[in-house]
């Protein structure tokens, strides 16, 4: 049978995406669950560590209760430096950053290009397990990682270029107005570079590339699609701030601040995965008029 090479519309790839979430819930849903638990269990150190010295509960107690705790807070960095917290809150964020993510965002991944696939037989709820996208993630999270900092990498070296460019024009009598346009140019050239390497860490986990290589092959995913792939990009991103600031909206009236943090971080973990979604079946797309 001859392969369908067309290109999805945005409501085609936007049903399908619902689709996969709503059948594949439960699996996403412990996915997300088994990374974000450890990151709540260190935060909660990181503030029962701060619990002898500042009453976290004055935040929940009103204008006074706030201005009450914001005073225990300066005198507690005052007085102790706020060293061991800052250490922890580094621990968690390098762990994030080197454990974490790599491997959820590979776990989605995963999870995604099985269904997508079409090797999963007629009973995929059950084919489908937490424990084989896990394996599959685990297995290139040295690559993910990899490429991770070579593009951290390359971003701090465009930084420092842009940052010794714009300093030497600063410098150089009448020429100061370029540096607005430099400015937006540098915005533009950002936003474009971010669209177009968006595919990066999708090679890397589905189709086993990695560094340069995972780089070169989001370049020529995204060579012709650029606008198409940009307002979906956005439109998740929108979708997912809104619901996000709606459920806060939800939830703000609820006494605690405990409660109102425990519902927006289960709410966090439903709708984590449908970012991911978003990119694979995008990547998916655009891999099949590329063939």
């Amino acid at each position: 049978m001859q392969k369908d090479l067309r290109q999805q519309s945005m409501s085609q790839l936007i049903d399908n995406i619902y689709h996969q979430y709503r059948r594949y819930f439960p699996q996403l849903f412990i996915i997300s669950l088994f990374f974000e638990l450890p990151q709540l269990i260190l935060s909660s150190v990181i503030q029962a560590h701060s619990d002898n010295n500042l009453n976290w509960q004055l935040l929940s107690s009103g204008k006074a209760g706030m201005q009450q705790f914001f005073t225990q807070l300066q005198t507690y960095l005052t007085v102790h430096g706020g060293l061991t917290v800052a250490v922890l809150g580094l621990i968690v964020t390098l762990l994030n950053l080197n454990v974490f993510t790599p491997i959820l965002n590979g776990s989605f991944y995963s999870l995604a290009n099985d269904v997508l696939s079409g090797n999963t037989g007629s009973n995929s709820l059950l084919k489908i397990t937490v424990s084989h996208t896990l394996q599959q993630a685990r297995k290139r999270w040295p690559a993910f990682l990899s490429t991770l900092w070579l593009l951290i990498g390359l971003s701090f070296a465009g930084v420092i270029l842009f940052g010794l460019f714009a300093l030497v024009l600063s410098l150089i009598p009448g020429l100061q107005f370029i540096l607005v346009i430099l400015y937006l140019a540098a915005l533009v050239a950002l936003l474009w570079i971010v669209v177009r390497l968006s595919f990066t860490f999708t090679a890397v986990v589905i189709e086993e590339k990695s560094n340069w290589d995972a780089i070169r092959r989001s370049l020529s995913l995204t060579k012709y699609r650029f606008w198409f792939l940009f307002m979906m990009l956005i439109l998740s991103q929108l979708v997912l701030s809104f619901a996000d600031m709606g459920f806060s909206s939800l939830v703000s009236p609820l006494p605690g601040i405990w409660v109102q943090t425990f519902l927006g971080w289960i709410f966090t973990i439903i709708i984590q995965p449908l970012y991911a979604l978003v990119v694979v079946n995008l990547f998916w797309d655009f891999r099949r008029h590329d063939s």
